[in-house]
């Protein structure tokens, strides 16, 4: 299936429940509980929410770390480009080693010539709406909205394919919503994104899935293993997303941690070599390997179907239906 896109812009219009979450000193930061000068704040600048055509079918596909231009970036561009989808969501590490600054807000010739490689050249020109989230190269770091975040959301308004209005956003199609944050500053506004955009999914009696799409891991296992903040923010402020999606392990895995399905598609440019599961599974994880590929992901209101597949196209590497009507989300 591939859907004509109409996408609007609108604000939220309301906060939802309390804020708050862990930090650490050496992860992604996050915020204290709000204050309601905070909230007023907050209300007065929502992250933008995009209305896509409302679908009871949808086919993403799901890249990650895809920023080092390369044979394997051209193994799989013409595959991708050829497959049916709805979207294409770029999880985060747009561009290695790090993303250019832009002082003044917007890519000089420089800046523009290094987006165009890694970022344009990569991920642009491939035939859907391409949702981007910021990863970990691609900040200037944790806690701060610096020059480099500035640069790559300039360039993206530059390009029609490129979907990323700000660095927390809405994108709701029906029987998806899929709330993009950037975990390198898990903050109030990307927790008040999410719990504003989850009740309404909720209020309005839709049977589908709601989503987390950001960079960081919610769980792997033999990379970024000992990194852990994506749960304890969920946990803080009683999140509760049917998938998380992300990137940053450089792998292909999928498991269910604490009732949160996981995909990780981190493997689009520079796969580690590491453990397989089956073979060498951590509690949770269902499979994993890592061969350059990404994944993609079928959703119906009661279904989901998550594939992994090579570079190079053809078999899936593996394919995972999960069924709520047959207890799969119990």
């Amino acid at each position: 299936m591939h859907n004509a896109v109409r996408a609007m812009l609108s604000l939220g219009l309301a906060l939802v429940g309390t804020f708050g979450c862990a930090s650490s000193a050496e992860a992604p930061a996050t915020s204290p509980p709000a204050t309601a000068a905070k909230a007023s704040a907050l209300l007065m600048a929502a992250p933008p929410t995009l209305k896509m055509e409302q679908t009871s079918e949808l086919d993403l596909i799901l890249l990650g770390d895809t920023g080092e231009p390369g044979p394997l970036v051209d193994t799989w561009r013409p595959v991708v480009a050829g497959m049916d989808k709805d979207a294409i969501l770029v999880l985060g590490d747009l561009v290695y080693v790090r993303a250019p600054e832009c002082p003044s807000g917007t890519p000089d010739a420089a800046a523009t010539k290094v987006l165009d490689e890694r970022v344009g050249g990569v991920v642009g020109g491939l035939g859907a709406p391409t949702i981007l989230a910021l990863g970990n190269h691609d900040v200037d770091r944790p806690g701060t909205r610096r020059p480099r975040e500035e640069c790559v959301l300039a360039y993206a308004a530059t390009r029609p394919e490129f979907v990323m209005p700000d660095r927390v956003f809405v994108v709701d199609w029906g029987v998806a919503v899929v709330v993009v944050v950037d975990t390198n500053n898990l903050d109030i506004v990307a927790t008040a994104a999410v719990q504003r955009a989850f009740a309404a999914f909720d209020a309005s009696g839709r049977k589908g899935w709601k989503i987390i799409a950001g960079h960081h891991v919610l769980r792997t296992y033999h990379d970024k293993e000992q990194e852990d903040v994506v749960q304890p923010w969920l946990e803080a402020n009683d999140l509760k997303p049917d998938i998380f999606l992300n990137g940053h392990a450089h792998l292909l895995q999928f498991g269910r941690y604490d009732g949160v399905w996981a995909i990780t598609s981190g493997t689009a440019a520079l796969p580690r070599e590491r453990p397989s599961c089956p073979g060498s599974c951590g509690p949770g994880q269902e499979w994993g390997q890592s061969d350059s590929g990404f994944a993609t992901l079928r959703l119906t209101p009661e279904t989901f179907v998550v594939s992994f597949h090579p570079a190079a196209g053809g078999q899936p590497l593996w394919t995972r239906t999960v069924d709520r009507s047959a207890g799969d989300s119990e």
